[in-house]
């Protein structure tokens, strides 16, 4: 397999196709930049096909090249006009999606230059992106490589994961014609191996600081505990579900979100709300706490994001050199990395007891060492950032310098 001398790719990309932009304040989008550096300026332009992308908009290095092909139902104008939960409706209409990932695609395509193939980089987070991908391989060959960073789609309904009946043979396919498939955690990787027979890259997000020196003791006086990330489902679940046990057992919790705060409740009164922390001020406010809590939701209709996903703060927590506290359950993708790995304290099921001697634990020195100076060394040899280059460069390099079968290479941490 060709190997660059450099530690990310140069393989060039006429398109980044996603239904998130490559955006400073989404975790996908510092994915993105993390990993590629000044090598984004190898991609001609961003394309980005939902409101998502407008909610999060691009980072200022690339927001020259991105054009914003957002469905109509999501514009502002028409919403007024017909209403929001029937422009809702009607984005997610099947009939709709179609037509929408058709213009896209004829709208990319005039935009790539003709009597060629293209080149791109694939994120699908929803159908559209496959869908308009699909649309536009009619018109013209794509060579793409696919990132699957978040799977928005599949369900988990009656014991069983459940794609749209005609979107998973579409998925399928979009998988299988890809050139390499990039994938955001093992559990994904097995996932999509068991469903579809796909062999993937893993790629583990590294984290955007230095690693910092291990708190191998915790810090004198109350156990203070902090939450650095949003606030939806998939992280306010687990929440909810330890705050009944801070009071009891005298912890103090304060969660550091930039979104909105939930309404306040009786149920949220533990909990302390401290708004969004500037960036250059992250690592210090994050190791004057005892513990990092890491929370995932217990709840089926999140399994779909805390099964398959890594999120952008794990790595961050991990180089913080701070304790982590994991709550979630035994399936979730973080929580059997972190117990493999013996980087955290893991709880995957909340009651007195369990939470009684978690908190116990974060003041316990013994364990609390152990435990840190493991996180360090993880940080170290599994997620720096230029163990994340090599692998996408050797994968990157090797799908689009030669006709490898991508199926016969698998690439893990």
């Amino acid at each position: 397999m060709r190997r660059s001398n450099d530690p990310s790719s140069n393989v060039h990309f006429d398109f980044f196709l996603s239904e998130m932009s490559v955006s400073d304040a989404h975790g996908g989008g510092i994915t993105l930049q993390r990993l590629l550096g000044d090598k984004l300026r190898n991609i001609d332009r961003f394309f980005h096909l939902s409101q998502f992308g407008n909610d999060y908009p691009p980072a200022q290095a690339v927001q020259d090249r991105t054009v914003d092909l957002c469905s109509w139902f999501e514009q502002a104008w028409l919403k007024r006009i017909v209403g929001c939960t029937a422009a809702m409706k009607l984005s997610q209409d099947r009939r709709m999606t179609t037509v929408h990932a058709k213009s896209a695609a004829n709208r990319i395509d005039s935009m790539l230059a003709s009597g060629r193939p293209a080149r791109a980089i694939v994120c699908p987070q929803g159908q559209r992106s496959v869908e308009t991908l699909e649309h536009l391989k009619i018109q013209r060959p794509v060579e793409y490589v696919s990132w699957v960073m978040d799977d928005h789609v599949v369900r988990h309904t009656n014991g069983r994961w459940e794609y749209p009946l005609h979107f998973r043979p579409l998925f399928e396919k979009h998988l299988n014609e890809a050139r390499a498939v990039f994938v955001i955690s093992s559990s994904m990787a097995e996932f999509y191996e068991r469903e579809f027979g796909i062999k993937n890259s893993i790629v583990l997000i590294p984290p955007a600081e230095q690693l910092a020196p291990p708190m191998t003791t915790s810090i004198p006086g109350t156990t203070r505990l902090a939450y650095f990330g949003n606030l939806s489902s998939w992280a306010a679940d687990a929440l909810l579900a330890i705050a009944p046990f801070l009071i009891a057992n005298k912890i103090s919790l304060a969660v550091y979100s930039a979104g909105s705060q939930p309404t306040k409740t009786s149920a949220w009164e533990p909990i302390e709300f401290m708004g969004r922390t500037p960036q250059d001020e992250l690592l210090e406010t994050m190791r004057s706490y005892d513990g990092l809590v890491l929370p995932m939701s217990f709840q089926n209709r999140d399994k779909h994001m805390v099964d398959l996903n890594i999120a952008t703060r794990l790595s961050q927590y991990l180089a913080s050199g701070n304790l982590v506290l994991a709550v979630g359950p035994d399936s979730a993708a973080m929580i059997r990395y972190l117990r493999e790995q013996q980087a955290a304290i893991v709880v995957t099921d909340v009651n007195a007891t369990s939470m009684r001697e978690a908190f116990h634990s974060v003041k316990n020195s013994h364990l609390r060492s152990r435990i840190v100076l493991r996180a360090n060394d993880i940080v170290k040899n599994q997620l720096s950032l230029d163990t994340a280059r090599r692998i996408w460069s050797e994968t990157i390099d090797g799908s689009f310098g030669s006709r490898t079968d991508r199926k016969e290479a698998r690439h893990t941490l």
